[in-house]
């Protein structure tokens, strides 16, 4: 996450030296765009094994982390 937030502080720096040539990205509000809360989070639960591979799967996506199979 540090190198994330580093790299848009480089390119929000770049884009300001190129002066007016480019509009830039970023947009300033005043408040948030959305409310972060920790009840959106929801735990992962184990939902078996993968018919494929084996890897043990969760229950919070569809395919094998492992193999990708469905």
């Amino acid at each position: 996450i540090d190198i994330a937030i580093s790299e848009a502080v480089r390119y929000r720096d770049l884009v300001s030296r190129l002066d007016q040539a480019v509009s830039s990205p970023f947009v300033e509000r005043e408040s948030a765009v959305r409310i972060s809360s920790n009840n959106e989070v929801k735990p992962t639960s184990i939902s078996g094994e993968c018919h494929a591979c084996g890897a043990t799967k969760n229950s919070d996506i569809e395919f094998c982390p492992v193999c990708g199979e469905f």
